[in-house]
C-alpha cells in the first residue's frame, strides 16, 4: 500500500507545541473516558447487584479484549493513512460511547459500550505518538513524550473531580455524560487545526532536498515490524517490563476508589476529589519530571533510559504498599501520590525508550503493539486479578480482602524491574541499529 503524501515543510516551533497541547488533551479525554468507570464502580455495583469479579471484568477485561483485537489493525493504519483524520474519527467514537454509558439499562449494555470504547481507544496513542515523533526532533522527544503522558493524570484530575461532583448530586449516569461529551467538541479542533506532518522529517539532522522531502515514505509491513522488534533484545525486555508495570498500574487504579470507600467510609465525591487533587496531581508531576530527566539522560547516553525506568518501577513497590496497608486515609493518600509519581515516570521514560528503539516507518505499529499488550495483559489482567482475589479472600479476611489482593499485585513490579535492567544491557547496540536508517531508503 502506498503511503500518504504529506507536507514537507518543517513546523514552526510554536505550532509544534500547540499540536502537542491538543494531543495532550486528546490523551486526557482518552484516559478520562477509560477510567471514569472505576470511580463509579460502587454505585454501579449497588444498582445492578454485581460481584467484584463482574466489576473487574467491566473495568478491565471487557475493555482490554476489544482493545487487543482492534489495536494492531489500527496501528497498521496509523503508518498508512492520514493520521489527523483517523484520530478525529476515533475520538468521536470513544467519546460518544462514553456518554452513552449514562443510558445503560444493565451490566450487559455497559459491557458492550466498554467494548466499543476499548476498540476505538486502541488507535489513540499510536496515532498521537506517531504525530509527536514527526513534530519533535530526537533530542526533544523525551520531553514531549513526558508532557504528552501528563494527559493520563490531567484526565484523572478533571474527570474524577468533575464526575465525582456531578455523580454525587445527579447519579452515576450523569458522571458518564460529563466525561464523554467534551471529547466531541475537541474533535472539531483536532480536525481543523492540526496539519499532517511528513513521516520521518524530525529524524533528519541535516536539510535534505525539497524533492526528497515531498516523497512519500513507505510503511513497513507487520512482518517486518515484528521481525525488527524481536531482533532488538532491549526492545523485547523494555516492552515486557512496561506491560507488567501497566498490569500493576491498572489493578491499583481500578480499585483505588472502592478501596477508600470501603476502608474509610467516605462518599463518592470525597473519593473522586481526593484521587484528583491528592493523587493524580503527583502523577502529572512525575510524568513531566520523567520526561525532563529522560531528555537529560538521553542527551548524555540514551542507553541509560532503561535504568531510569527500572529505578522508577522499583520505587512503585514500597509506595504502593504504604498506600494499601497504611491503615489510615492520610497514609493511603501519601502512598498512592508517591506511587503515581513514579508510575508516571515509568510511562514517560519507558515509552520514549521504546520509540527510540524502533524506526520511523514502524512507529505506529510498534506503539500499537505495545498498547495492545499493555491493555490486554495489563488493563485486562490487573483489575480482573484483584477482583477475583478479593472475592476469594472475602470469606477469610472480610474488609481486608481487597487490600490484600491489591498488595499481592503491587509486588509484580519487582518482576518488571528485572526486565528493564536486562534491557539496559542490550540498549546501546540496539539503539544504534534503530538510528542507522534513513526514511528515504524506504520510499
Amino acid at each position: 500500500m502506498k503511503a500518504v503524501r504529506t507536507s514537507g515543510r518543517p513546523a514552526a516551533s510554536g505550532y509544534r507545541w500547540y499540536v502537542l497541547s491538543l494531543l495532550v488533551l486528546v490523551y486526557a479525554f482518552h484516559h478520562m473516558d477509560r477510567q471514569v468507570v472505576t470511580l463509579l464502580l460502587e454505585p454501579i455495583k449497588r444498582e445492578f447487584l454485581l460481584s467484584d469479579t463482574q466489576l473487574g471484568f467491566l473495568a478491565g477485561l471487557s475493555y482490554a479484549i476489544s482493545f487487543g483485537i482492534a489495536g494492531i489493525p489500527l496501528g497498521l493504519l496509523v503508518d498508512r493513512v492520514h493520521r489527523v483524520r483517523l484520530l478525529s474519527v476515533l475520538l468521536t467514537v470513544w467519546s460518544g460511547l462514553t456518554a452513552l454509558c449514562g443510558f445503560a439499562g444493565g451490566f450487559a449494555s455497559l459491557v458492550i459500550a466498554r467494548i466499543g470504547i476499548g476498540a476505538a481507544e486502541s488507535g489513540g496513542t499510536p496515532t498521537n505518538v506517531s504525530l509527536i515523533a514527526d513534530y519533535f526532533k530526537r533530542k526533544d522527544r523525551p520531553t514531549a513524550m513526558g508532557i504528552y503522558y501528563m494527559g493520563t493524570q490531567i484526565g484523572t484530575i478533571i474527570g474524577f473531580a468533575v464526575a465525582a461532583i456531578v455523580a454525587q448530586k445527579y447519579g452515576w449516569r450523569a458522571g458518564f455524560l460529563v466525561a464523554g461529551i467534551p471529547g466531541l467538541l475537541l474533535m472539531l479542533l483536532v480536525l481543523t487545526t492540526i496539519k499532517e506532518p511528513r513521516r520521518g522529517d524530525a529524524d533528519e539532522d541535516q536539510e535534505v532536498p525539497a524533492a526528497s522531502r515531498s516523497a512519500p515514505v513507505a510503511a513497513s509491513s507487520l512482518g517486518q515490524t515484528l521481525g525488527f522488534i524481536w531482533s532488538q533484545r532491549s526492545q523485547v525486555h523494555t516492552m515486557t517490563g512496561i506491560v507488567i508495570a501497566m498490569a500493576v498500574t491498572a489493578g491499583m487504579g481500578a480499585w483505588l476508589a472502592p478501596l477508600m470507600i470501603r476502608l474509610y467510609g467516605i462518599n463518592l465525591k470525597t473519593a473522586g476529589l481526593t484521587l484528583a487533587l491528592g493523587v493524580a496531581t503527583f502523577g502529572a508531576l512525575g510524568s513531566f519530571v520523567g520526561g525532563m530527566l529522560a531528555s537529560r539522560v538521553g542527551t548524555r547516553n540514551v542507553a541509560n533510559l532503561p535504568k531510569l525506568t527500572a529505578l522508577a518501577t522499583a520505587l512503585t513497590v514500597p509506595t504502593a504498599l504504604l498506600g494499601i496497608l497504611g491503615g489510615s486515609l492520610p497514609l493511603t493518600i501519601v502512598g498512592f501520590a508517591a506511587q503515581h509519581f513514579f508510575n508516571a515516570m515509568i510511562v514517560s521514560t519507558g515509552y520514549a525508550l521504546s520509540l527510540e528503539l524502533t524506526r520511523s516507518t514502524m512507529r505506529g505499529t510498534t506503539m500499537a503493539l505495545l498498547q495492545v499488550l499493555c491493555n490486554v495483559c495489563g488493563y485486562g489482567f490487573g483489575p480482573q486479578f484483584v477482583g477475583l482475589l478479593s472475592d476469594r479472600f472475602n470469606p477469610s479476611f472480610g474488609a481486608n480482602a481487597l487490600p490484600y489482593a491489591m498488595a499481592l499485585l503491587a509486588l509484580g513490579n519487582i518482576w518488571a524491574t528485572v526486565h528493564l535492567l536486562v534491557a539496559a544491557k542490550w540498549a546501546p547496540g540496539d539503539l544504534l541499529r534503530a538510528a542507522a536508517f534513513s526514511p528515504q531508503t524506504s520510499a
